[in-house]
């Protein structure tokens, strides 16, 4: 069963600002993201409820709704 991504409103002009390469490098990890949520290298934030992954020199925050699946 797959999940469903939702990119916010602020996180998507951030995404659109990126050098085309970034880009693609973050969309890709976002799409991932809908068959595992939790890839390698996933972190825990300590000071908030949710979850990193670093793609090359960016920062995917993120959290989890497991009961909207």
């Amino acid at each position: 069963m797959s999940w469903t991504v939702e990119v916010q409103r602020p996180a998507e002009k951030e995404l659109a600002a990126l050098p085309l390469q970034a880009r693609e490098r973050v969309a890709s990890a976002l799409r991932a993201m809908e068959d595992d949520p939790f890839p390698h290298g996933v972190k825990k934030l300590k000071a908030r409820d949710g979850y990193r992954v670093r793609v090359g020199d960016y920062r995917i925050l993120f959290t989890v709704n497991r009961a909207a699946r």
